[in-house]
């Protein structure tokens, strides 16, 4: 079983972070273009019943599985690493940009 107290934490943590991702970045079977079945349903209620399952895991099996889904949905490919300069084409480093906007901050 799952620890109530630690349990309840580790889903609220996984449901703030699937909160942060804007519905552009998800691939299925969190977007619109997925259809397991004949029955096809909005990506808020594709949302919405995979919330309630990480709600009412019983398991930490349970939650890694739902964090893997959630995981696994995620166009990484459009994360911030891979921002490319649109004029010059070269791939930008996340670590430089942030580093010269934190000393320009001081």
């Amino acid at each position: 079983g799952i620890n109530a107290e630690y349990g309840g934490i580790f889903s609220a943590a996984i449901l703030s972070v699937q909160e942060t991702i804007d519905a552009k970045y998800f691939k299925k079977p969190m977007c619109s273009n997925f259809r397991p079945t004949e029955l096809t349903y909005s990506y808020n209620e594709r949302v919405e019943r995979w919330r309630e399952l990480v709600k009412s895991a019983g398991t930490y099996s349970d939650l890694h599985m739902l964090l893997s889904i959630l995981d696994n949905c995620i166009k990484w490919e459009r994360s911030l690493e891979n921002i490319t300069c649109r004029s010059c084409k070269k791939k930008w480093n996340i670590k430089s940009v942030y580093l010269k906007l934190v000393t320009s901050i001081k």
